[in-house]
């Protein structure tokens, strides 16, 4: 009967046939010539604890030889500590090799560690774990920022055509220039309530004050503070160089100019307030005085933009007019 000294494991084990001993590392356990693949099919039996702790142990000795990136320059050396070990990092061993070994790409690589006669006893391996689990997230990270600038390269490349073209009317593209800046000022995502009480995203509502900027009936629905900190994001988010931004920084900012036109007296009067005045009480008279005296037609005003800023107008006339009559009455 032979007796064989495992040159990974350090396990002594026997085989029949031949009376010789093989205990300077010439050779090691079968479990150890076991392709990856096959080797994977062995977990279960792990989880489920139908493995012994001698098994557990050459289990997980065999996953780390599997890697190829543990040099061993002895057998590992077993310690009352060495089942707490293996229990606590199987299966992260486990997930991160499967993660790691399907990645053939020429940029990952990933370190190697050796087990010598500082390391055998295995209490430096979850780190070696860790870091192996660390390039592969890394890595992912990588490719992902990679994948993430082409597409907003070939978005920004198409959108440029699109402002260049004059005979295109900026709302065609409007939804594609929200959704540009999004991705490249990095809209948040955190979910919120809209100004009409509808649940949203932050992104999802930017956007959309970026396609009503295209058109000054519909950012006027927007309230001023929600431009104004859309802007105040780009302008600390986005580069300003590129035609996209300059185009993009254009329309916002008109579309504030329009929301605050909108709302202004827009008118050439003045009054001198008392002591005691209050500003807005004083603004919101001027606006009514300013009023049309009968309701707006749509056929009055040269644009839409006109009519829908007397309308208001009428209509707080209005409004304040019945409140007057309902305190009279009072």
């Amino acid at each position: 009967m032979a007796t064989i000294l495992c040159r990974y494991s350090g396990i002594e084990f026997k085989c029949d046939h031949f009376p010789i001993h093989l205990t300077q590392g010439e050779t090691n356990h079968p479990l150890f010539d076991i392709p990856l693949k096959r080797l994977w099919k062995f977990f279960p039996k792990w989880q489920s604890s139908e493995l012994t702790e001698t098994d557990n142990y050459l289990y997980f000795i065999a996953l780390l030889n599997a890697t190829e990136m543990v040099d061993f320059r002895c057998p590992v050396y077993r310690t009352i500590d060495t089942s707490k070990i293996v229990q606590s990092n199987m299966e992260n061993l486990y997930y991160t090799i499967g993660k790691i070994v399907t990645i053939h790409h020429p940029s990952f690589s990933i370190p190697r560690f050796v087990i010598s006669a500082d390391t055998r006893d295995l209490s430096n391996v979850r780190y070696w774990i860790q870091t192996w689990n660390q390039c592969y997230l890394d890595f992912i990270g990588g490719l992902k920022e990679v994948e993430l600038r082409a597409r907003l390269e070939r978005k920004a490349f198409g959108l440029e055509r699109l402002i260049k073209n004059p005979s295109l009317h900026p709302v065609k593209y409007a939804r594609m220039l929200a959704n540009w800046c999004a991705e490249a000022a990095e809209f948040p995502e955190f979910e919120m309530i809209d100004n009409n009480g509808n649940r949203t995203t932050c992104t999802e509502y930017w956007q959309e004050i970026i396609i009503k900027c295209h058109t000054n009936t519909a950012i006027i629905t927007i309230p001023e503070k929600d431009l104004v900190e859309l802007i105040e994001h780009c302008e600390s988010n986005l580069d300003g160089g590129s035609i996209q931004s300059h185009h993009l920084f254009e329309t916002i900012r008109l579309g504030l100019d329009t929301l605050q036109g909108f709302f202004s007296i827009g008118s050439p009067t003045f009054s001198i307030l008392n002591a005691g005045d209050d500003v807005g009480t004083s603004n919101l008279q001027l606006l009514i005085d300013s009023a049309p005296l009968t309701a707006p037609k749509r056929t009055e005003y040269a644009s839409d933009f006109q009519f829908l800023k007397a309308k208001m107008k009428y209509q707080l006339a209005v409004s304040q007019a019945s409140k007057a009559d309902i305190g009279d009455v009072l």
